[in-house]
């Protein structure tokens, strides 16, 4: 009668452990899934911030570009301002 209930004892732990290994290959699944979306949230995040950069970049030069195309008009105010105020053409 022990080793009945040995045996089944044994049985019983063999099928739990074996469970537990399920459950355990569930777990890693998991984590692997979580990991793959972990990578991904990272690799969206640096393009938003690459994103960022261009975007400054870019309004950085259409401000200096529009600096630059109101210099002819910035010049010639310049000429009249002299010319009223001193008489001499430049």
């Amino acid at each position: 009668m022990e080793e009945a209930n040995l045996n089944t004892i044994q049985k019983e732990l063999r099928e739990g452990f074996g469970k537990v290994d399920e459950r355990i290959g569930k777990v890693d699944e998991n984590l692997g899934r979580l990991g793959k979306i972990e990578t991904n949230i990272e690799s969206i995040h640096s393009d938003l911030i690459a994103h960022d950069e261009r975007t400054e970049k870019i309004i950085g030069e259409i401000q200096t570009l529009s600096e630059t195309r109101r210099l002819p008009e910035k010049v010639e105010k310049m000429r009249e301002v002299i010319k009223e105020k001193l008489g001499v053409e430049v």
